[in-house]
């Protein structure tokens, strides 16, 4: 009752102690929650239910839901916890979040999949889903720079030799973060860049 009709600080406790609880019936109860509750609440408790059963179906299907809500926060904090969670099924519907027209949703779900772990599939995911939008594109760069990928660094030259700014720096950011030769090869063409 205090999960679903108390003060927000009593909700959440309450939903906490459900996810500590460990048993079947704090599990359905915590569920329960999360499948009537929108907003804050929904997403606390897909936290607590992520946490505790994090590959129950039950769980990634909410997940999935979420992500798929049409409601910008919890459909990015649901692509958070499905990263953080690493199933199979939390890396498919990530992979296709990728291809829908919701450039933000796509950006999340690449910045997601950058925590699952970088195998060929996502990859070529992420590689195709970065020639759909310039945020998309600077993002997988970024996640993929970030795990080595040469696939990165061709990104980032298209970025730097591109007329978006804030995406460049964006570039120049993570390939100071790269630290190799090829990466201090490129920062340094990007300062004979006309654009100051």
């Amino acid at each position: 009752d205090l999960a679903t009709k108390g003060a927000r600080s009593e909700r959440y406790d309450a939903m906490r102690m459900l996810g500590d609880a460990g048993t079947p019936k704090a599990f359905q109860a915590l569920l329960g929650v999360a499948s009537g509750a929108r907003g804050q609440t929904r997403v606390q408790a897909l936290e607590m239910l992520a946490q505790a059963h994090p590959s129950d179906p039950s769980v990634g299907q909410l997940l999935a839901d979420s992500l798929f809500s049409g409601r910008h926060e919890e459909a990015q904090y649901a692509a958070g916890v499905l990263g953080r969670i690493g199933t199979e099924d939390a890396r498919q519907a990530l992979v296709t979040a990728l291809t829908g027209k919701d450039a933000n949703l796509a950006a999340a779900a690449a910045n997601a999949l950058g925590q699952v772990g970088m195998t060929d599939t996502v990859k070529a995911a992420l590689m195709s889903a970065a020639q759909q939008s310039p945020q998309v594109k600077t993002q997988v760069m970024q996640q993929l720079v970030q795990s080595g990928a040469p696939e990165g660094l061709r990104l980032a030259e298209e970025i730097l030799n591109g007329k978006d700014p804030q995406g460049a720096s964006q570039a120049v950011w993570a390939l100071a973060q790269n630290g190799t030769a090829e990466a201090r090869r490129l920062i340094e063409r990007a300062l004979d860049s006309k654009d100051a």
